[in-house]
């Protein structure tokens, strides 16, 4: 894979769902089901998980971003180079009653259709934001977490992907910042061997009203 394809495929965008589990029931001598001492009750238990499965603020944040989108991509090879620049479309709707929001990229990238799909959430459990990432470019998943900052305007993610080449893991990172309704503009970044941070990718999606 070339260097300009590796970089592609790391984009972001994304989401994975935190799961509860019940503890086992200790059976007494005469058969009946009782919970171990200290235990959490059971009504606790069913206030977790409908707290953990219900949407709330920051997922209405997510759901800012459905709908069409364009999008201008800038892509750096190295440091102090010009940017290539290429266009796409991405279209994102909500899904699972506004849980979880699903992002369809195409785009034409060093004369290649590009094409990735990216899933994002808010785990309530964990409290930060999650999502997952592919394309045509690879075969990896790419998996990162974040949060949001106090205007609620800028997300920051950061993950870890393979460098395809050597097989090291290289962290990434990227930040999302909402200058108004209809655009957004989304900077990735990773850490080099020497642990520098290279600006790789810009994004500037349009809303296509």
């Amino acid at each position: 894979m070339s260097m300009n394809r590796r970089l592609v495929s790391i984009a972001l965008t994304l989401a994975v769902a935190g799961f509860t589990t019940m503890p086992c029931l200790a059976q007494t001598d005469g058969g009946a089901q009782a919970a171990p001492p200290g235990a959490p009750s059971e009504e606790a238990y069913q206030h977790a998980m409908q707290v953990a499965a219900t949407p709330g603020p920051l997922h209405a944040l997510l759901a800012e971003g459905a709908g069409r989108w364009h999008a201008e991509m800038r892509m750096w090879m190295a440091p102090g180079q010009e940017p290539q620049l290429s266009h796409g479309e991405v279209t994102s709707e909500m899904i699972m009653d506004g849980r979880y929001r699903v992002d369809h990229f195409s785009s034409e990238v060093m004369g290649m259709p590009m094409e990735g799909m990216g899933i994002t959430g808010y785990d309530n459990v964990r409290e930060e934001f999650a999502s997952v990432w592919i394309d045509n470019m690879g075969t990896g998943v790419a998996y990162m977490t974040g949060h949001v900052d106090p205007s609620g305007k800028v997300i920051t993610m950061t993950g870890i992907m393979t460098d395809p080449l050597t097989k090291q893991e290289m962290k990434m990172r990227s930040v999302a910042t909402q200058e108004s309704p209809d655009r957004v503009v989304c900077g990735f970044f990773m850490t080099m061997p020497d642990g520098s941070e290279m600006k790789n990718m810009e994004l500037v999606y349009t809303r296509v009203k």
